[in-house]
């Protein structure tokens, strides 16, 4: 039965209460022992300056995860610094079972953080996160303040399945930050190769120029990507 906590204040609790290293371990019955005598499910461990649900998600332990969604953590509710949520780190670390336990749980997968990040920002380099999350009704379309979509975070990491997942969805090929930047541009100063020509081969324009007026090429070149810059330039030479 979902119980409902009524701790509404974070609790800072001293390093070597039990409970923090419980949830570094994973041990359940500890941690739900400490629940069920009334412990704060929102508290935060002083050494780790986290909290404990944060503390025992970043472990990989989704045992923990369901047990402190169980004694009424929000999974829509702030954990941290800079609004993260529970999704965004789930999806960051790669952990699909916390993230489908989530949104299973009515966690709202287009929130975002102090910057405009979402999950789907997060885990560019996760293809199956991506699936589930869009699976799951994040909007593939999402921009951030500086108008970063995830597509460009999923070139920039170099992940053809991601990229293809998002194009997919919808996100416009060439899809520009502020300053004109594209995904090509991002794949292409981090040194992308398959990135690169991946979507060169699904329709990316090689010749736009960003507001620092370069080309994807030359942000190859200026970041000592040489074999990238030159795979861009050839392609462009043949259009």
């Amino acid at each position: 039965m979902m119980k409902n906590s009524t701790h509404k204040k974070f609790e800072v609790l001293p390093p070597t209460h039990p409970v923090i290293r419980a949830c570094r371990e994973g041990d359940e019955a500890a941690v739900r022992d400490y629940l069920e005598k009334g412990g704060n499910p929102w508290a935060i461990s002083a050494r780790d300056d986290v909290s404990l649900v944060s503390l025992a998600c970043g472990r990989g332990h989704t045992n923990l995860l369901e047990l402190f969604l169980e004694f009424g953590i929000d999974p829509n509710q702030p954990i941290g610094t800079a609004d993260r949520h529970l999704i965004h780190n789930a999806a960051a670390n790669g952990n699909i079972d916390q993230v489908s336990l989530l949104l299973g749980r009515g966690a709202d997968p287009n929130l975002g953080d102090t910057w405009g990040f979402t999950a789907l920002h997060d885990c560019g380099e996760h293809p199956n996160i991506v699936r589930v999350l869009l699976e799951g009704g994040a909007d593939p379309l999402v921009r951030q303040r500086q108008g970063v979509n995830p597509l460009h975070y999923a070139a920039a990491r170099g992940s053809a399945e991601s990229m293809a997942l998002l194009v997919e969805a919808g996100v416009p090929i060439n899809i520009p930050l502020k300053n004109g930047t594209t995904p090509l541009h991002k794949a292409a100063a981090a040194g992308r190769r398959d990135a690169c020509a991946w979507l060169l081969e699904h329709g990316a324009d090689p010749t736009i120029v960003n507001d620092f007026r370069r080309t994807a090429a030359e942000d190859a070149r200026i970041c000592n990507h040489l074999e990238v810059a030159e795979l861009i330039e050839a392609f462009a030479s043949r259009k």
